[in-house]
């Protein structure tokens, strides 16, 4: 089939929900890029967004500083007690 690159062919022979829970990784990405430049862009997207992911899944965790130390970005609030 014209346009199907050979790792999304097998697509076509797996069920409905197999092909809707079937896993794309960044690897399977890279692995099927078209070409040298379409893998360079793939690398860079997928190099952004480790730099930002641990901020948004781990918003709380310290810092590392340049020089070496580690900051939080606010101390943890703790409730008066009762």
């Amino acid at each position: 089939m014209p346009g199907i690159s050979g790792g999304n062919r097998q697509f076509f022979t797996m069920k409905v929900l197999d092909v809707w829970y079937a896993k794309l990784d960044i690897d399977t990405l890279l692995k099927n890029a078209p070409d040298a430049e379409a893998k360079r862009n793939r690398e860079r997207i997928a190099d952004e967004a480790r730099a930002h992911v641990t901020d948004y899944v781990f918003p709380g965790l310290p810092r590392s500083l340049k020089e070496g130390g580690y900051c939080r970005p606010a101390p943890p609030r703790v409730p008066p007690a009762s």
